[in-house]
């Protein structure tokens, strides 16, 4: 698969009319699809529709744009008191200092692999 872009339509129209159903590699025919991202221009146009098309906005435009817009409203009151709790608290985390007992760690058993009966030599003892 390929994408060709061709600045004029009759270039494009031609190799479409030249290569369309061709075997080129021996395989299998190529298949060309005309594809074109503007609309033609008709030579008669009304006085109401503008030649050229309304430029996009800038990127200032669009930031400060989004800028204006206000905040959502929670509509479950639940979110909203979660929301407000969220901002009320501050954000310290504070972690739990918890040592292992050493004696535990001893009287458990030992887990082995599972693997094939046979070649379990040992068994395990708790």
């Amino acid at each position: 698969m390929a994408v060709v872009c061709f600045q004029k339509t009759e270039d494009a129209a031609m190799a479409k009319a030249k290569y369309d159903g061709k075997f080129v590699d021996g395989r299998r025919p190529i298949k060309i699809e005309i594809i074109t991202d503007k609309t033609p221009f008709s030579s008669s146009s009304s006085g109401s529709a503008s030649a050229e098309p309304a430029s996009p906005p800038s990127l200032i435009d669009r930031i400060q744009g989004r800028g204006n817009a206000k905040t959502k409203k929670h509509s479950l009151p639940r979110q909203e008191a979660a929301v407000a709790a969220m901002m009320a608290s501050p954000s310290s985390f504070t972690p739990l200092n918890v040592t292992p007992n050493p004696d535990s760690t001893q009287s458990t058993c030992r887990r082995y692999k599972k693997g094939p009966k046979r070649l379990k030599k040992q068994t395990a003892v708790c």
